[in-house]
């Protein structure tokens, strides 16, 4: 999970944020806002790592479930 400021991020710089959070962990391939954050107070990243081995380290440090090797990141409102 990561705390963010959801309501003063667009979209665009909510995937930059996640993209840069996750690349302390490894090679980020994409990344896709899966639920918007404007309906909900919390928001859900897709992240695709380059590797399972690194997907598995951004699952420990801020994950909350991996298909493959994309990660699945709640994101709620600080």
């Amino acid at each position: 999970m990561i705390k963010l400021d959801l309501a003063r991020l667009t979209r665009e710089e909510l995937e930059r944020v996640i993209t840069e959070r996750c690349s302390q962990y490894g090679t980020v391939l994409s990344v896709v806002i899966v639920q918007d954050s404007a309906r909900y107070n919390f928001a859900l990243a897709s992240v695709e790592m380059s590797s399972p081995e690194e997907a598995n380290d951004v699952l420990r440090r801020l994950g909350d479930s991996r298909v493959d090797d994309a990660v699945v990141i709640r994101i709620e409102q600080s």
